[in-house]
């Protein structure tokens, strides 16, 4: 078994109706409670202990650092962990020209000085239906405004999917 595949559900049905930016991670005696089970995961296999911290800090190992587990990641040895956790809403760059529905789609976009979220539409429309002359005799006009509405009403069915990456904090491979 994948250990995205043992942590994700759980994570998420702990987190269900959290606000994303304050997730519950996994940890202390809730991570000591699965330490068996991911073991058995292929990432872990090879892996002789788990020892689960208490603290991001210790004096003969140091600070713990923040892992993306990717697929087909194997660790060995000792693995100390302090925490898993999921990552907020991930997405690939191409992703974001690549229509969702009806030749358009709806990305969220986050201003980096201020946090403030907003949104970049991106609707694909024919050169030849919006010329001057065109566009009443094409219906181009209509379309469009069909579209947007349909989007506004329905924004959901528009927006790019992300996905939420497992991170574990600990110290790997020692």
């Amino acid at each position: 078994m994948k250990f995205k595949e043992l942590i994700v559900p759980l994570l998420k049905s702990i987190n269900e109706g959290v606000d994303s930016y304050y997730e519950i991670s996994l940890k202390g005696e809730a991570l000591e409670m699965f330490k068996e089970r991911i073991k058995e995961c292929d990432e872990f296999k090879n892996v002789d202990d788990i020892v689960i911290m208490d603290s991001t800090f210790d004096e003969k190992l140091g600070s713990t650092c923040c892992y993306k587990l990717k697929d087909g990641m194997e660790l060995k040895n000792t693995v100390y962990l302090y925490s898993i956790f999921l990552s907020p809403e991930v997405y690939d760059k191409e992703s974001f020209y690549k229509h969702v529905k009806n030749n358009a789609s709806l990305n969220q976009l986050y201003d980096s000085s201020t946090f403030k979220l907003s949104y970049d539409l991106l609707i694909n429309v024919s050169l030849e239906d919006i010329q001057d002359d065109n566009v009443l005799k094409t219906g181009a006009r209509q379309k469009i405004h069909s579209l947007l509405d349909d989007i506004l009403d329905n924004p959901n069915e528009y927006k790019v999917k992300g996905t939420k990456e497992v991170i574990v904090r600990g110290i790997l491979n020692q």
